[in-house]
C-alpha cells in the first residue's frame, strides 16, 4: 500500500520521465485520484491505539500467572500506545511495554528458568508490538511523502507497470482501475501484493483491503488486510485496521492470528 504513494508522487521527479511530457501528464492525473493527507489541513493529530490480540496477550499472561501473584508482578502500559502524524516530520509510534518483575524467589524450583520464561515472554510481546507498527505504517505511511527510486513507467492498454526500489528492495506494481498488485522481493524473501482501493471522500481513492503473500523457504504467511475511515477536522484517517494472518509451511497451516487494530480518540491540531 504504502509503495504506491511513495511511486505517484516520484513520478514527477523522476527527469527520465520528463522525456515523454504526455505520458507524465496521464500519471500525473492518475495520482490526482489517490487521498492522501493534505499538509496544508494540519499541523499535527494524534490517535490512541487500542489492538485485540495485544489485549488477549496480556490478559492471558496475567490470568496465567495470577497465582503466583505474591511472588511475580505484571504491569503493562498498553494505555500509552499511540500515534502521531506531523505534516512536517511523519508518522511516529510511542509503543506500549510489558513488564514482569519477580518480588521473590519463594517457591521457585528454579528461578533461573522462571526469568529466562519471563524474557521470553516480554520479546514475544514486543515481535507482537513490532509486527502490529509494520502494519499501521505500512498505511499511514501511503498517505504522506516519500518518493521512491523509480527505474521505468510504462502506460499499456490495461493500465501501468511501475518499476521503482525502495530500501535497497526492488518492485514491480501493475495498476488497473481501482487495484494494484505488487511485487517484490529481498534476500530470499517473496513479497506478493493485491490492494483494492476504494473512495474515501468524493473523489479521492484510498486503500480499502489487501492480501499480502510473503514468502521465505517452505514458510509462507499471508495476510489480509480490511481498513475503515473516520473524519477528522478535514482529513479522512483510519478508524480501524482488521487483520486476519495464516502461516504455512511446506503447505500445512501452523498458525492463525486474527487482530483488529482501533484508532480512537483521535485529536488534530491545524
Amino acid at each position: 500500500m504504502k509503495n504506491l504513494r511513495y511511486l505517484l508522487l516520484g513520478a514527477l521527479a523522476t527527469p527520465a520521465l520528463a522525456q515523454d511530457p504526455a505520458t507524465l501528464k496521464q500519471y500525473e492525473q492518475l495520482r490526482q485520484g489517490y487521498y492522501e493527507f493534505d499538509p496544508h489541513a494540519y499541523r499535527s493529530f494524534t490517535c490512541q491505539i487500542d489492538v485485540s490480540s495485544l489485549d488477549a496477550t496480556v490478559a492471558n499472561i496475567k490470568q496465567m500467572l495470577a497465582p503466583r501473584a505474591d511472588t511475580l508482578k505484571v504491569k503493562d502500559e498498553l494505555a500509552s500506545y499511540s500515534l502521531t502524524v506531523d505534516s512536517k516530520i511523519g508518522l511516529s509510534i510511542n509503543n506500549p511495554t510489558l513488564d514482569i518483575q519477580v518480588l521473590s524467589d519463594k517457591g521457585m524450583a528454579d528461578p533461573a528458568k522462571v526469568r529466562q520464561g519471563i524474557e521470553e515472554t516480554k520479546q514475544g510481546f514486543d515481535r507482537q508490538v513490532q509486527g502490529t507498527d509494520q502494519v499501521i505504517s505500512g498505511i499511514f505511511n501511503g498517505y504522506l511523502d516519500t518518493v521512491p527510486e523509480l527505474s521505468s513507467v510504462t502506460h499499456t492498454d490495461g493500465g501501468w507497470i511501475v518499476k521503482y526500489s525502495e530500501g535497497g528492495v526492488s518492485a514491480t506494481d501493475t495498476i488497473q482501475g481501482s487495484k494494484i498488485h505488487e511485487e517484490a522481493g529481498t534476500n530470499g524473501l517473496s513479497i506478493v501484493s493485491d490492494m483494492e482501493f476504494a473512495k474515501v471522500n468524493a473523489d479521492k481513492l484510498g486503500i480499502k483491503t489487501s492480501t499480502i503473500h510473503m514468502t521465505q523457504g517452505a514458510q509462507t504467511a499471508v495476510t489480509g488486510i480490511t481498513v475503515s475511515y473516520q473524519t477528522l477536522g478535514s482529513l479522512q484517517v483510519p478508524a480501524a485496521i482488521v487483520t486476519k494472518t495464516t502461516i504455512t509451511t511446506a503447505g500445512v497451516a501452523q498458525t492463525t492470528a486474527d487482530s483488529t487494530i482501533k484508532f480512537q480518540a483521535c485529536a488534530i491540531k491545524t
